[in-house]
């Protein structure tokens, strides 16, 4: 009856009593807001972004049957894969975050470790500033740390280095422009502050194996109705 979170990057291990049995429910960033219109949603939440203590969930009963409802409508549509089923898993998908946000109880978990602390701080920081700043060294400036010390940390709490989490959060950025608007590449650099729309270019291939039009026109014929 409880709910385990898994953020990118955590370290975690569950102790399971014999004989136990669940569900799980394994999802990308790019798959859940190819359709989502509120994009900022997975960055919001803290409990899927390593901001808590205790990743855990310990609803009542009822609310867990509820919950339980709605994982075994995404199992059965994912299973029958009828048309628009991507699309419905992630509407439900949506509202067991959306409650889970809500069941879960932050008053005993935001974490108060410095470590935790200046990743997260960290982490605000870059959501505020990813586009015009990709220096790390803006970033450790700004927090008031050595370039090491927020690499070594960024690292150990995410799995990630600084480095690696402003390029990933400007993927994801030039992949929503890409997906859900209909601008040009070169102003989907420009937007992402690339003065060099070949450099944008190779960049993206180097992440996605594909250029940013072939992404486009790929993930457009995927997702469409």
């Amino acid at each position: 009856g409880h709910i385990h979170i898994l953020s990118p990057g955590q370290v975690h291990y569950v102790h399971r009593a014999p004989n136990s049995k669940g569900l799980v429910i394994k999802f990308t960033p790019d798959f859940f807001l190819a359709n989502i219109i509120d994009k900022d949603l997975l960055h919001r939440i803290p409990f899927l972004n390593n901001k808590v203590t205790e990743p855990l969930i310990k609803p009542k009963e009822s609310a867990f049957k509820e919950l339980l409802v709605l994982v075994k409508c995404i199992k059965e549509e994912y299973e029958s894969k009828n048309s628009g089923y991507e699309d419905i898993v992630r509407h439900y998908l949506n509202l067991i975050l959306l409650k889970c946000h809500r069941l879960y109880d932050y008053t005993e978990s935001i974490s108060q470790s410095p470590e935790l602390e200046l990743t997260n701080s960290f982490k605000t920081l870059l959501e505020q500033s990813y586009i015009e700043q990709n220096r790390v060294s803006y970033y450790s400036k700004a927090l008031n740390v050595s370039e090491d010390k927020l690499s070594s940390t960024i690292k150990k709490i995410t799995g990630y280095s600084p480095s690696e989490m402003i390029s990933n959060r400007l993927l994801l950025e030039a992949k929503r422009w890409l997906l859900h608007s209909n601008i040009s590449v070169k102003e989907v650099a420009f937007h992402l502050n690339f003065q060099d729309q070949a450099y944008f270019n190779r960049w993206f291939k180097k992440a996605e194996n594909h250029s940013p039009g072939e992404f486009r026109a790929i993930n457009r014929e995927k997702y469409k109705p």
